[in-house]
């Protein structure tokens, strides 16, 4: 199954979304910057039948601020990319990007097994304490990209400027 989204284009009368328009507001529990990807520290020795994706602290160089206060290194909480949801990314240390992250409590998520039971899709809790605060990426169709990509669709430009990591 591919990761695609979707893109809505207006509600109820309102303006159409313009994706080229610069990026002015953010959610208030949204952090976004530009860094470089500088160590992953593996939470999981592999995959196993109860968790579909090995789960991971992201080290970050951060560069620049958009939202969110932010020092010059991030912990990310993530996963490994694929299986077609959209989440997660790239485990490519020296790779740089631009994220949309949120602050969030830890948590685990199930969905439907098919036998009218549920399993375990992606979580926290047993690693972390209920409700321990951590950043992880904003999800399936945030304007999370590459460098590369994030200069090639202008994401850098609607961004605008930024500021500098805090100190």
């Amino acid at each position: 199954m591919a990761c695609s989204c979707f893109q809505v284009v207006a509600v109820d009368g309102q303006k159409p979304i313009d994706k080229n328009a610069p990026i002015t507001k953010f959610a208030t529990n949204e952090v976004v910057f530009r860094g470089k990807l500088v160590k992953v520290d593996y939470l999981d020795s592999d995959t196993t039948e109860k968790r579909h994706f090995r789960r991971f602290v992201a080290t970050f160089e951060v560069s620049r601020v958009w939202s969110g206060a932010v020092g010059k290194k991030l912990l990310m909480h993530t996963r490994e990319g694929g299986g077609g949801d959209c989440l997660g990314f790239s485990t490519q240390v020296g790779s740089e990007w631009v994220m949309f992250a949120q602050h969030v409590k830890a948590y685990d998520r199930f969905l439907p097994d098919g036998r009218g039971g549920q399993q375990l899709w992606s979580g926290w809790l047993d690693l972390l304490a209920r409700d321990t605060e951590i950043i992880e990426p904003a999800g399936a169709c945030s304007d999370t990209s590459p460098i590369d990509y994030a200069i090639k669709t202008k994401l850098l430009d609607r961004l605008g400027e930024g500021r500098p990591p805090q100190d």
